[in-house]
């Protein structure tokens, strides 16, 4: 009880803290807006390739962090009710966007399924034919962590467009909130039945994360709480769900909000990001649908053959 008691006291004390130094923040620093945005970008990629660095080197806890990562997501919307936070004209206070990638670095190892060689599995598509950019090479192994940690970060961002969108006061701000988890309920839905008896919840939770298709992907196999089949399955699923319920309609709305308001140019990236990698996603689901990819029937011969060693 006193250690909760504690936390709640700091919780309150940085809050406070937080939005009297944002609102100074606002003040001072917007004379010299391009200064405090290469400053809070270059503190951004610092912790992004350290990260990476201590992602690879398998120095970071495996799973501790997921859970945590679920309420990270929604950080703009949580810090939209203290003033100076966010702004309509310069988005989320740095420190939200430090804060978050904090999270999500130390979530990472569980989110692209490590512990089941994912990391191994790694490849850069149409490009096995190199060297240099082979399956399970440090380049291959770079791209899965760049793509798994946008497509990790995809519920951040949207959550940041809607907390932007709810500051400018916007008319369509609580359509974009409603998508959000509306969306997510039912893409955590598809994923529980799509599931094989009794891993529905895994397979919810793993949604509700924020875990990439692509990491389910290649931590698939012997073992892994999937095959490589359903591991194909659940990535075409997903990818194509999530185009339908939420990449689409948010892309639409945002689109919206940035030509009538003209906000943070962070939501203009927001919906960069998050159409490029739900095209992805949806052209690999096609694929997969349409019998257009042979590995899936590939590694289930291969894992045949383990069981029947």
């Amino acid at each position: 009880m006193k250690l909760l008691k504690w936390m709640f006291r700091l919780s309150v004390f940085f809050g406070l803290f937080g939005s009297v130094v944002a609102k100074e923040a606002d003040k001072h620093i917007a004379a010299d807006f391009s200064w405090w945005a290469a400053c809070g970008g270059s503190v951004l990629a610092l912790e992004i390739l350290v990260g990476f660095l201590a992602w690879l080197a398998d120095w970071l806890p495996h799973s501790a962090f997921c859970l945590l990562h679920i309420p990270a997501q929604f950080l703009p919307l949580m810090v939209n009710f203290l003033p100076g936070w966010v702004d309509c004209e310069t988005g989320l206070w740095w420190p939200v966007h430090w804060t978050y990638t904090l999270v999500l670095v130390l979530s990472m190892p569980g989110l692209t399924q490590s512990p089941s060689g994912s990391k191994q599995n790694a490849s850069i598509p149409l490009m096995d034919w190199c060297t240099i950019t082979s399956k399970g090479s440090y380049l291959a192994q770079a791209y899965f962590y760049v793509t798994s940690f946008l497509s990790a970060s995809d519920q951040y961002l949207d959550s940041m467009t809607a907390a932007i969108a709810l500051q400018c006061e916007w008319r369509l701000a609580w359509m974009m909130v409603s998508v959000i988890f509306v969306s997510l309920a039912l893409q955590a839905l598809a994923a529980a039945v799509a599931a094989e008896e009794g891993r529905g919840l895994a397979s919810a939770i793993n949604v509700l994360a924020g875990t990439p298709p692509e990491a389910m992907l290649g931590g698939a196999g012997q073992g892994a709480l999937m095959t490589r089949h359903q591991a194909h399955e659940y990535a075409a699923s997903q990818g194509l769900a999530k185009l339908v319920t939420e990449n689409g309609p948010q892309a639409y709305l945002a689109i919206k909000f940035a030509k009538e308001v003209k906000p943070s140019p962070m939501v203009w990236f927001s919906v960069a990001m998050s159409l490029a990698l739900a095209t992805k996603a949806a052209i690999g689901g096609l694929q997969f649908f349409c019998g257009c990819t042979e590995e899936d029937e590939e590694s289930e011969e291969e894992e045949e053959e383990e069981e029947e060693e």
